[in-house]
């Protein structure tokens, strides 16, 4: 039924009342007229009284009929109301309702209104849940940390990269940023953020490990709180760490060399050549700084071009034994002169895919190593095998004094000696092993030391397989 049907069905229930209540008038005036003047008083008294009541039954069950017409039409529209306040109480608990009402006026105008709020809302709804998926993508993959707080200090927010700083386990729960975490400094710059103040801060977080990290605080001025971001500069650090002892380093192996070059030339010059055999030891002197200084020069140049990836290399597959059996040739005289026993392990059927002359120079620089550190008759072995498949392990292994484990990763890098006393004992630049870490990464491979067995030091290299 339409709501028009249902305003003329409220209309034909007043118009009966008035056609009943005309009828019974229509009736009085005709009996008066007719039968009134041929009655006695007292009958027409009683006639009276009976159509007084007749009229009042009648008037009585019009109204009857026009109430119970009224109160059907009412819940037919009262229906249809309750229909559109429970959908519009769905919808606002997040269902996605839409109101199908067979109605006319204003109540159809009504719902059709609520329909387009309803995909509003929706279409809404859907464009905030994409940004707020792209937000949460954003935050996850940030390396820096970031930390929201509201304005009460609470943290709101705080993506993967901050909790692994801040050492949390999990994201935390709506507390304040000091019952998180009782790192003063932190605490302090995130309060003047919610003081409306923009601030920096460099500090060491007491995570584990501990890592430096750059954090900058900015006040949210429309909404209150603060957000920290927490930037790692740790490897930057690092990085400028060793920068300055590289600097600090090759400063001071060049000033040894060129500060024996010029002390014996001034002797020379001063009247030294007088003196044929002091002459000769100053010269000889001047002979070995100079080499060292351009052995120095030569690692830097073949350093600095490695790095820049200027070291053209040509990858093909190379016998193992065979290239371990040609270092170990040149370097025989040394070998002699040390008075150490050098062994060969390995199949001459293993191939490796390396550069020639890229992995004749990371052999080399292996070998020298192992003689410099080894006492006169010990052993030096050289292996070669290959621990699983696609790949080839080239061992360098000596009984030496051996390396302590917090030697070991850092042994690799520019100019570090883990024992500086004895490494300038034994000579060398500083730089071979570095050499030979960059060598090896550029042909796809590792490099690494271990305790060896016979307590000296094992340093291994694993290279894809020919």
């Amino acid at each position: 039924m339409k709501l028009g049907a249902r305003g003329q069905l409220f209309s034909a229930s007043l118009v009966l009342t008035t056609l009943v209540l005309g009828a019974s008038g229509f009736f009085l005036y005709g009996y008066l007229r007719d039968d009134v003047l041929a009655r006695g008083h007292s009958d027409v008294v009683a006639e009276l009284r009976d159509l007084h009541a007749t009229m009042a039954l009648a008037a009585g069950l019009g109204l009857l009929v026009a109430a119970v017409a009224s109160a059907v039409a009412a819940e037919l529209l009262t229906r249809q109301l309750r229909i559109l306040v429970k959908k519009a109480r769905r919808v606002a608990k997040g269902k996605d309702e839409r109101i199908s009402l067979e109605v006319e006026g204003e109540l159809g105008k009504l719902a059709g209104s609520f329909n387009r709020i309803t995909d509003d809302l929706h279409r809404a709804e859907v464009k905030l849940e994409r940004e707020r998926a792209r937000l949460h993508t954003v935050l996850v993959a940030m390396a820096e940390g970031v930390v929201a707080l509201d304005e009460l200090g609470q943290v709101r927010l705080a993506n993967p990269a901050a909790r692994d700083a801040l050492g949390w386990r999990e994201p935390p729960p709506t507390k304040a940023l000091a019952e998180l975490t009782e790192f003063a400094p932190l605490v302090a710059l995130a309060q003047r953020g919610l003081a409306g103040e923009a601030s920096h801060l460099e500090l060491e977080l007491p995570a584990n490990p501990p890592r430096r990290h750059f954090v900058r605080v900015t006040p949210l001025a429309s909404i209150g709180g603060a957000v920290l971001v927490l930037h790692d500069v740790s490897e930057a650090r690092r990085v400028e760490a060793m920068r300055r002892d590289f600097v600090a380093n090759v400063s001071h192996e060049l000033r040894t060399p060129v500060s024996v070059i010029e002390a014996n030339a001034e002797t020379l010059l001063a009247g030294g050549l007088e003196d044929r055999e002091t002459a000769v030891q100053f010269l000889e002197a001047i002979v070995r700084s100079s080499e060292r200084l351009a052995r120095l020069i030569s690692d830097l140049l073949d350093l600095s071009r490695i790095e820049a990836g200027h070291y053209s290399l040509h990858v093909e597959p190379l016998p193992v034994l065979e290239a371990l059996e040609g270092t170990l040739d040149e370097m025989a005289l040394r070998v002699e002169e040390h008075g150490i026993a050098v062994a060969l392990e390995g199949a001459h059927d293993l191939l490796v895919a390396a550069d020639g002359a890229a992995l004749e120079h990371v052999l080399t620089n292996l070998l020298d190593n192992a003689l410099k550190y080894t006492p006169r008759g010990g052993h030096v072995v050289l292996r070669a095998l290959a621990p699983r498949d696609g790949l080839v392990r080239i061992e360098v292994e000596d009984d030496g004094p051996g390396l302590a484990p917090e030697h070991c990763e850092r042994v690799f890098e520019r100019f570090y000696r883990a024992d500086p006393g004895r490494s300038r004992d034994v000579g060398g630049t500083g730089l071979g092993l570095s050499i030979v870490k960059h060598l090896v990464e550029s042909m796809s491979g590792r490099v690494g030391v271990i305790g060896a067995p016979s307590g000296g030091a094992l340093f291994w290299v694993e290279l894809p397989r020919g």
